[in-house]
């Protein structure tokens, strides 16, 4: 029986499952007028950050549009406040009316690059207008030097002048299912 128990474990050991690689879900679903944020830490060094994206609810359209957005920065800022430096991405949900008159009803989702150098913020014309609750696959890569990133087809890269400590994701006037997100270590 003793010679048994060796191969038993062996066994045992080598059908063991795999740990999971699919990332973590984070469902962001924030009240009109609101926001939510979530802060993740970074390994030092170089890193890529993917997963996907999908606006799922809207709250009541009034003052407040609804947006998530997706950030790498080098510290993180106040609530409300603009990070020092860092990259990354909104995504906005609104009536196709209020994109283009001409549009029939319905409501779109589009995606705006974000820059933030010496705490000013500069963001991109929208890109990758859509039929909004799509959901869309994201990576941003940074390798010390600058942040290079892809979502909806499109990619930019953007250099940034500090090291790079957190990602921080906010939403507000919904809700927005980010799934598969990883933060991985090493140059790409």
């Amino acid at each position: 029986m003793k010679k048994f128990v060796p191969l038993l474990l062996v066994l045992i050991a080598n059908t063991a499952p795999e740990p999971a690689s699919q990332g973590i879900t984070y469902d962001c679903d924030t009240a009109s007028g609101h926001f939510s944020s979530l802060v993740l830490p970074v390994p030092p060094g170089s890193f890529t950050v993917q997963g996907k994206v999908q606006p799922r609810a809207l709250a009541d359209i009034g003052k407040w549009t609804p947006a998530t957005r997706l950030t790498i920065v080098s510290r993180l800022a106040d609530a409300g406040a603009v990070p020092d430096d860092g990259a990354g991405f909104t995504i906005l949900a609104l009536p196709a009316k209020m994109i283009d008159k001409r549009a029939g009803k319905g409501i779109v989702q589009f995606v705006k690059w974000q820059e933030n150098q010496a705490g000013k913020q500069t963001e991109s014309e929208p890109f990758a207008i859509q039929p909004a609750m799509q959901a869309m696959d994201f990576s941003l890569r940074y390798d010390g030097k600058a942040v290079a990133m892809a979502i909806g087809g499109a990619e930019t890269r953007v250099a940034v002048s500090k090291p790079m400590s957190a990602v921080r994701i906010i939403c507000s006037t919904g809700e927005f299912l980010y799934t598969d997100l990883m933060i991985t270590p090493g140059s790409q």
